[in-house]
């Protein structure tokens, strides 16, 4: 089949919501659509229900990889995607309709444009729903149509609620237009391009997409506000580039007022981030904005200065006790090393007796060496004369004397005994 929508969804860690989100995309009443599901490196049960889903409906297409960022993730849908038009769905988030596919499609279509979008919608944990009066303000007047029709860029100028639109996927391939790669705020940049490039787009006043609110709660730390300066600094320039006043101004309000908390607390301790706002300061057109964005850089300025003022009190506080703490320490030392100093005496005393003890185990041992050998030297004098007398008893000379003096030796032995018996 022709596939006309590709519905492209990044998934990280989503498992308590994946299956109403993908139940709202495959219950669509356009039938001719692909579903490419990016696994993001989840670590929960994702990718489980991904598959299962899989395995139910041929449309969807699942790709696996290491975690790389959402970026990167809708990047790889558009450049796998085969449908005319692609979209864009968060796997938290929900169709309000089963036909709303169709209709965006079908006015896209019929009215011959690049792109089409509805109107936006949230609800939150506890079931609240938007309602137009939510979106009457500078920052969310995009996210309405009052009527359907065509509408172009250059008069729209808004840069808020891609997931609305369906962008025809040649015109973004041909063009290079992709997320850029930051954690947070790559939508604007996306769709401020997209929709520039077509120029014109069909605007639909029934609601096309449902994002949930308040069930994440996320962190400004310093690389978000880092993206999210970038995000800013890229429409701002792409604006002044193109000549869009309305959505320069638009994101000059965004700095100022709708980012001003996490970039004020960031900018105060952070020189990148500093550096960052100060770049876009000096690309600031038009009296009243550049008037906003000195204000907010002067009080965070002011409020610098006031923190710097604390912080060398603080400062000299620490020091304070850090010498009180040190002196402590070198009282601590001096007593200590005097210790040390009776030890070293008593243990070179100890070191002198061992000394000496050492010399007359040496004397000892070398009279125990004298003896050990002069044994060894009788013992072998010993040897010799055993072996002497040996050769002495088996000789002639030996056995005849013992027989000449036989007779004399028994006459002496025979005249001892007379005298014992006379003299008892």
């Amino acid at each position: 089949m022709d596939v006309k929508v590709t519905v492209i969804i990044p998934v990280y860690n989503m498992e308590q919501y994946l299956a109403e989100c993908l139940d709202s995309v495959i219950t669509q009443s356009l039938r001719d659509i692909e579903i490419i599901c990016i696994n993001d490196g989840s670590n929960d049960n994702s990718i489980a229900i991904l598959r299962v889903y899989e395995g139910r409906d041929n449309r969807i297409k699942v790709i696996d990889q290491e975690n790389k960022g959402v970026a990167t993730a809708r990047n790889i849908g558009i450049k796998a995607a085969r449908g005319k038009y692609v979209i864009f769905m968060d796997p938290d988030d929900l169709y309000p309709a089963d036909d709303v596919l169709e209709s965006l499609y079908t006015a896209a279509e019929e009215n011959n444009v690049l792109a089409a979008g509805g109107c936006f919608s949230d609800f939150d944990t506890d079931g609240r729903e938007s309602t137009p009066e939510d979106y009457q303000n500078y920052a969310l007047f995009g996210y309405l149509f009052e009527k359907n029709g065509i509408v172009e860029y250059k008069d729209y100028q808004f840069d808020y609620g891609y997931h609305r639109f369906v962008y025809n996927r040649k015109m973004l391939i041909d063009n290079k237009i992709f997320f850029p790669n930051l954690i947070r705020f790559q939508d604007p940049p996306f769709m401020v391009r997209a929709l520039s490039k077509a120029e014109r787009f069909y605007g639909l006043s029934k609601v096309t997409y449902r994002y949930r609110m308040n069930h994440n709660i996320l962190d400004w730390n310093e690389q978000r506000v880092k993206a999210l300066l970038t995000g800013l600094e890229m429409n701002l320039v792409f604006a002044l580039e193109n000549g869009y006043m309305e959505l320069y101004k638009l994101v000059v309000k965004r700095i100022v007022n709708d980012y001003r908390g996490m970039i004020y607390e960031k900018f105060k301790i952070n020189v990148q981030i500093e550096t960052q706002v100060l770049r876009i300061l000096e690309k600031a057109k038009g009296e009243e904005e550049i008037k906003m964005l000195m204000h907010f850089v002067t009080e965070t300025y002011q409020h610098k200065a006031n923190d710097r003022q604390f912080l060398i009190e603080e400062r000299d506080r620490e020091i304070s006790n850090l010498n009180r703490i040190n002196n402590d320490f070198n009282e601590v030392i001096h007593h200590q090393n005097s210790v040390l100093s009776s030890q070293n005496i008593a243990l070179e005393q100890q070191n002198m007796v061992l000394e000496r003890q050492n010399m007359v185990l040496e004397r000892q041992n070398r009279i125990i060496d004298d003896k050990e050998k002069e044994i060894c030297d009788l013992k072998q004098r010993l040897d010799y004369l055993e072996k002497d007398n040996r050769r002495l008893e088996h000789s002639i000379s030996y056995r005849l004397g013992m027989t000449i003096t036989f007779i004399p030796r028994k006459l002496r032995r025979f005249k001892n005994l007379i005298k014992e018996k006379l003299s008892k």
